[in-house]
């Protein structure tokens, strides 16, 4: 099924289908510090989702070269962190809310590169590598 289904389980009834996903669902998972539901798909489609609206807040992709087979996101003090499988490989991505989103890092920027392929902007900081979706952030 493509479509995240939010259950009350009180009176075993659908509350809001969560449309948008276009492949197979490989999981659900939920927010424990925030109201978002986090959902993927074997394509390497990954929705956040807001519980309070039942709206896509973000979408993220990952380019995977075959379907994702898992993922999962965990919580650290200070931030989030969604991990999807592909064979042998891991594909990160890394959730801080309580930053400035137009600041890359509290660290200095040490080198940044576009890739016109996959839209997307690399940048080297710190102890650290980010990938940002150049249409979205």
């Amino acid at each position: 099924d493509h479509d995240v289904l939010v259950w009350n389980p009180h009176v075993e009834q659908v509350i809001c289908p969560l449309t948008g996903h276009t492949s197979a669902l490989i999981g659900v998972k939920m927010s424990e510090r925030s109201p978002e539901i986090l959902s993927a798909s074997n394509d390497g489609v990954i929705k956040i989702w807001d519980i309070r609206t039942f709206k896509c807040v973000q979408t993220l992709k990952c380019e995977a070269q075959t379907d994702l087979t898992d993922f999962t996101y965990f919580e650290g003090s200070t931030y989030g962190c969604i991990v999807v499988a592909e064979q042998k490989t891991l594909h990160m991505f890394e959730n801080e809310p309580d930053k400035d989103p137009t600041i890359t890092d509290i660290s200095l920027t040490v080198d940044m590169m576009f890739q016109s392929t996959t839209c997307s902007m690399i940048t080297v900081a710190g102890h650290g590598v980010k990938i940002w979706d150049a249409r979205n952030g």
